[in-house]
């Protein structure tokens, strides 16, 4: 298993809370010292490509709150694709392949995709500037499960011999944060054998979403999970509360980016940032991740 690293945990969400950044995300990204970035927009779902001199960061975004067809279209299709042996939650592939077609049994992928566009882009354009990097995955919520179904698609068609993309073994880690379940047994146990360690799955309080879709539905998770408090506390090995995940407040990107950062600031001696707050919190974290003054047409 790779070393957990909580400042990478925080930076790849700290990114993936940017979901509804669409004017402003690239220009920020360069000002941040960023040296190449760009934002990969398909059908309302988006993905964020950053580089700088120590690695290439690829970051799915969250369902966006405001847009009704991503729930429908996406989050709520719980209709089985087949892969790996097995199958994954057919609306989460579909968002990864948004832009395409879903390349089920002998039908080609279109370069469109925005899996396809991902791939084209970090190796045509980043790895010949660049060189071979460490590759750091991550997203949260919707684009957690798009992270790992990455990882999924990039075994899935190294299986198929598709060539011109990404291989399973270049991908460093990847670090996603409520991620809920995208596929069965037989899923979980092909991505446990192409990456296993290298995939860390946060769980922040009683957020529940990692608890969806049910089990008794035949998904199952898959990744090192660790369970973290408000005060950046971790416990390894443990998804939290199982039986009490009814909180969506737990679930808002920005409050597992504080926690992580939290980690960092005990250590240092420094007071933690308040991650938990009242209705005039929750209605001021709301409106930090979902009206965001760069949100524009994506």
């Amino acid at each position: 298993m790779v070393e957990f690293a909580p400042t990478l945990a925080y930076r790849l969400c700290a990114l993936a809370e940017q979901a509804y950044w669409y004017d402003t995300f690239e220009p920020w990204a360069l000002a941040e010292g960023y040296l190449a970035a760009r934002g990969f927009h398909e059908d309302s779902i988006q993905a964020k490509v950053l580089c700088d001199e120590n690695a290439i960061l690829i970051v799915f975004t969250a369902t966006d709150l405001l847009v009704l067809k991503e729930w429908v279209k996406y989050d709520f299709d719980l209709r089985r694709s087949p892969m790996l042996g097995g199958w994954v939650h057919k609306g989460f592939r579909r968002a990864l392949w948004a832009g395409g077609p879903v390349p089920e049994g002998t039908r080609q992928a279109e370069e469109k995709s925005l899996f396809m566009q991902i791939n084209r882009y970090v190796l045509d354009a980043l790895v010949p500037r660049f060189g071979y990097l460490p590759i750091y995955v991550g997203g949260h919520s919707l684009g957690a499960a798009m992270a790992k179904l990455f990882l999924a698609e990039l075994a899935e068609q190294a299986r198929r011999g598709t060539t011109g993309l990404l291989r399973p073994e270049q991908i460093t880690a990847c670090y996603t944060t409520g991620e809920p379940r995208v596929g069965n047994a037989a899923v979980v146990k092909a991505l446990e054998e192409t990456y296993g360690g290298r995939m860390i799955q946060g769980i922040f309080r009683r957020d529940w979403v990692p608890a969806v879709p049910y089990r008794y539905l035949g998904f199952r998770e898959s990744g090192a999970p660790h369970y973290i408090d408000k005060h950046g506390n971790i416990t390894f090995g443990s998804r939290g509360p199982h039986l009490l995940r009814l909180s969506g407040k737990d679930h808002l990107p920005q409050r597992y980016a504080r926690a992580y950062l939290n980690i960092r600031r005990r250590k240092d001696g420094e007071p933690p940032l308040p991650v938990i707050g009242g209705p005039r919190q929750f209605w001021q974290d709301f409106k930090e991740v979902v009206l965001h003054p760069g949100r524009g047409n994506p």
